[in-house]
């Protein structure tokens, strides 16, 4: 079974992304990445391509994945 990567925008608290790696979770979040403010397009993008799972409050995200 492939382990899951998570990508946490803005959104998301920063104590998450921290308690799943304390579990052997590989997490990332945007301020890590020097990424705050990025599009919500760049943000679905560069988790993709990293192979992550994005994980946000924001619905807009739902519409883009959708296109």
């Amino acid at each position: 079974m492939a382990a899951l990567h998570f990508y946490l925008d803005e959104n998301m608290p920063v104590v998450i992304a921290d308690q799943l790696r304390q579990r052997g979770i590989e997490a990332v979040t945007v301020r890590e990445l020097g990424r705050l403010g990025d599009s919500d397009d760049s943000h679905l993008q560069r988790a993709a391509n990293m192979g992550c799972v994005l994980c946000t409050f924001d619905t807009d995200f739902v519409v883009l994945a959708a296109a």
